[in-house]
């Protein structure tokens, strides 16, 4: 069970972005040239997945296939939440509805995609370790 001042820092973070794709070569070079990324291949996924990464080798973003029947390529948003099956109830209740089953991902935590009342689509994560995240600025170095 999360404290309430757990619950206060997890609750909305924005922890992760991923990018469904048809051209993953393309999104890498892309990326990593206009924003200034490096991208590499995440060995332990079990499907072809890349991490994008800071100047610094902090991992912010993901890179994958675009699923089958998705029409167009789209960045996902993952905003964390303390607790999943809270916050289905009250995406639900609030007129939002799942689009996917709950996806367990070994060593990160438990999502699902969802969309809001007015369609657009995210995703909520209960994450294993809630610590970690991307939405914190990157360090100021002596530039």
């Amino acid at each position: 069970m999360a404290t309430a001042t757990s619950t206060a820092t997890i609750l909305g973070r924005h922890v992760w972005s991923e990018l469904m794709t048809t051209d993953l070569k393309g999104a890498q070079t892309f990326y990593d040239k206009v924003v200034g990324w490096t991208s590499g291949r995440h060995t332990s996924s079990p499907q072809e997945y890349y991490e994008f990464k800071r100047p610094d080798g902090v991992p912010v973003a993901g890179l994958m296939q675009r699923p089958e029947g998705m029409p167009m390529s789209v960045w996902a948003m993952y905003l964390a939440v303390p607790n999943l099956e809270e916050a289905q109830a009250k995406l639900t209740r609030l007129g939002g509805k799942p689009m996917s089953e709950v996806i367990t991902v070994p060593t990160v935590g438990r999502m699902q995609m969802v969309k809001d009342p007015q369609g657009a689509g995210f995703y909520i994560i209960q994450m294993e370790h809630p610590e970690n995240s991307v939405d914190q600025d990157p360090p100021v170095g002596d530039a």
